[in-house]
């Protein structure tokens, strides 16, 4: 990746048992739904308009600040040249060995508090799921 890229950064979980919550069914009839959740698998990724998916990973559990450390210098690696980083504002993104990494090179910014809709990453998750 070369030049100035606009990089946006989410991360999505998905249950191993991952089931609607609603069914429909013929009158009379009981539908025995899971109520445990089941183990979970997270994505985190990042995505360029110019380039598509810069980088994610996958792994089992939730997210935290070391797995988002460890993802954010993985992608810091790959970026050439400078680029503009956005992300919404979870916790593990607000930490100061996160904010750390980021250099005038690769800037740090933050999406609004429930503007999911400006991250283009949230029309993939949704496509995914």
């Amino acid at each position: 990746m070369k030049g100035k890229h606009l990089i946006y950064i989410d991360e999505s979980t998905f249950n191993h048992w991952q089931v609607p919550n609603r069914s429909w069914v013929r009158k009379d009839t009981i539908l025995n739904m899971p109520s445990n959740r089941g183990r979970s698998i997270t994505i985190i990724g990042a995505i360029s308009e110019q380039v598509g998916i810069v980088h994610y990973k996958i792994f089992h559990g939730s997210n935290n600040s070391d797995t988002f450390r460890q993802f954010t210098c993985e992608l810091i690696k790959k970026i050439r040249g400078r680029a503009t980083v956005y992300m919404d504002n979870l916790t593990s993104h607000h930490t100061q060995q996160v904010k750390d990494m980021f250099t005038e090179r690769v800037e740090q910014r933050f999406i609004p508090a429930y503007s999911c809709a400006l991250n283009p990453i949230e029309r993939l998750w949704h496509l995914v799921k």
